[in-house]
């Protein structure tokens, strides 16, 4: 019996059998900005891997994404106002667990790539603008909106009765 408790507690001190749980690291800037800043999160560094990204604050801004992300999962659209996260210059953003657009969320890209192993959920709006790459499956029950050329979800796309497709600016 000593023995099982010794080799419990060695196991306890070394990190055996313990999980850490990812936090959820929220976005406290109301007047937007760089997703690099870490004065821009809850705490004070910013979502990593483990983590969910919360861009929930009330309040029209924009959270302008400036290095390649990995967190776990992602929530965007509050309350009130309306929260844009937006992707451009080639950045990637990967996340195991999905993404949820709220009502109040804008999901923008613009040569970006979006993996992730979970669906993407969309409430409100999503813009692909000019060659992205969405290797995930998109529920899509409001509007999905595709400008210009190259845009491409590999996986399932769905979409109810109600929700909008809507192309524009296409060069046939």
């Amino acid at each position: 019996m000593m023995k099982q408790k010794i080799l419990l507690m060695m196991m306890l001190v070394m990190g055996y059998g313990l999980t850490s749980k990812g936090a959820n690291v929220n976005w406290t800037n109301a007047s937007g900005g760089s997703w690099s800043v870490g004065a821009n999160w809850s705490n004070g560094s910013g979502p990593g891997a483990g983590d969910t990204a919360v861009i929930t604050l009330a309040g029209t801004y924009t959270v302008t994404v400036d290095m390649n992300i990995t967190c776990q999962k992602m929530l965007i659209g509050g309350a009130s106002g309306l929260q844009t996260f937006s992707v451009a210059n080639y950045y990637t953003i990967a996340m195991s667990k999905g993404m949820q657009v709220n009502a109040r969320g804008v999901l923008d890209l613009q040569y970006a790539t979006i993996n992730c192993n979970q669906p993407i959920v969309n409430a409100n709006r999503i813009k692909l603008r000019y060659n992205n790459v969405i290797n995930a499956p998109v529920n899509n029950s409001d509007t999905l909106e595709v400008a210009h050329s190259t845009n491409t979800i590999s996986q399932n796309y769905t979409s109810p009765v109600g929700s909008v497709l809507y192309f524009h600016h296409l060069i046939i």
